[in-house]
């Protein structure tokens, strides 16, 4: 098997052509995704839900996911599923 060697920055630059968003954009994303289907198919404790997407620190994940979906994961959770609507930020 051959490996070809590559910097970090070729691989970072090659990732985000292909995808249109950097590695770490596309983790946090895939996270949040994620994220809300546990919030929503499971009664995991916010901090497990956390804990399952691979984040260690839980107040910046509920931060992030706030500035994504404009709700704390517990308020969307009770929005999502009484039915209500949800208007995103993003």
């Amino acid at each position: 098997m051959t490996f070809h060697k590559h910097s970090v920055s070729h691989i970072s630059r090659t990732f985000r052509e292909q995808q249109g968003q950097t590695f770490s954009d596309y983790l946090s994303s895939l996270r949040m995704n994620e994220m809300k289907r546990l919030l929503v198919e499971t009664d995991l404790a916010v901090k497990q839900v956390v804990a399952e997407i691979g984040y260690s620190d839980v107040a910046n994940c509920i931060r992030q996911f706030r500035l994504q979906e404009g709700l704390t994961p517990d308020a969307y959770r009770r929005v999502v599923r009484s039915g209500e609507a949800i208007h995103s930020v993003n």
